[in-house]
């Protein structure tokens, strides 16, 4: 195990990194997204 501030707290620690990753994935999905519907709305007209 890594040593940090956090080590009392072990699964604080790992909810936090989940929650980055949580994210980090969510704005890359609504990057994605947007690209996606800008795409759409051009095909569309």
């Amino acid at each position: 195990m890594k040593q940090s501030g956090f080590y009392l707290f072990p699964e604080v620690e790992l909810y936090g990194e989940y929650f980055v990753l949580f994210n980090l994935q969510r704005k890359s999905f609504f990057r994605n997204s947007g690209i996606f519907l800008k795409l759409s709305a051009n095909i569309r007209r």
